[in-house]
């Protein structure tokens, strides 16, 4: 048994150099600020968490990904364990309280709980026609204009690791995790594990925690979810539509490299399999 189930991904957090810059550049890619000190920013989307980004001021550097605690006492056993700190008083915007642990490669691991909500933000979604229902949007014509697009949530964090096994496990035995895809390399070994979150029956997000296998160490991406196929195009560096499965889907061990690229346009770069901020 896991020593928690953890029930979503909360947010990642980084350091940068220039705090102006960093806020056009988000909201130029979507998200909205929620608060700002003279340190760090904190970025918010659509929906009604307090913020799903955090970029702190200093030298370029990956510093933490976040989980959701489904209560105090989550937290608590948390802080039993060797790699744990105890149980704080978040002292930042949003408040709450928060467990920081370690993994096998190293990195910060906050885990939350009782961060304050906020009002979510109204955004028009117009319903798609399609062959089997052409009237969902009678009337209503679909124009659109040049602007960013409209980031709901956070969805995944993808963190690329030469112990990768040893990763998986931390996560799985930590915080609950349940593998949903593993994508096998022509050697056989693992390549890529994408991990979800355990909320019993309730559907959830294919994954929130991909471990990309490699000689590199740091974190490869952050995805965050938009409002629909426009939104998407419109912004173009985004996803929707994900895959939601249950506690009951026992997960894909034979999936393969050439799964990844989907049918739609070309192979994705490998860049994208690479690179790794630390």
């Amino acid at each position: 048994m896991p020593v928690v189930k953890v029930t979503d991904i909360a947010y990642v957090r980084v350091r940068l150099p220039d705090l102006d810059r960093a806020e056009q550049f988000f909201s130029d890619f979507g998200l909205v600020r929620s608060e700002r000190t003279p340190t760090a920013l904190y970025l918010r989307g659509t929906g009604v968490d307090h913020h799903v980004h955090v970029a702190e001021l200093g030298e370029p550097k990956f510093l933490a990904v976040a989980f959701k605690a489904a209560t105090e006492a989550d937290l608590q056993a948390l802080s039993k364990l060797p790699c744990a700190c105890a149980v704080e008083t978040i002292q930042e915007p949003g408040g709450g309280q928060r467990v920081i642990l370690t993994d096998p490669d190293g990195h910060r691991v906050e885990v939350v709980h009782g961060i304050k909500e906020v009002a979510a933000l109204a955004h028009e979604v117009l319903p798609l026609n399609d062959a089997a229902n052409t009237l969902r949007r009678a009337g209503t014509l679909s124009r659109h204009s040049r602007r960013a697009a409209k980031v709901a949530r956070i969805g995944h964090a993808v963190l690329r690791s030469h112990r990768a096994r040893q990763m998986v496990q931390c996560y799985q035995d930590t915080l609950g995790l349940l593998c949903s895809d593993e994508v096998l390399a022509p050697d056989g070994t693992s390549a890529l594990s994408f991990n979800r979150v355990d909320r019993g029956d309730e559907f959830v997000d294919h994954h929130v925690l991909l471990i990309d296998v490699g000689p590199k160490t740091g974190l490869n991406h952050v995805a965050y979810e938009i409002q629909d196929v426009d939104d998407l195009m419109i912004g173009h560096e985004h996803w929707t539509d994900t895959d939601r499965v249950n506690a009951q889907f026992k997960g894909l061990l034979t999936a393969t490299i050439e799964s990844a690229d989907g049918p739609w346009g070309p192979a994705v770069p490998d860049r994208f399999f690479t690179h790794a901020h630390e």
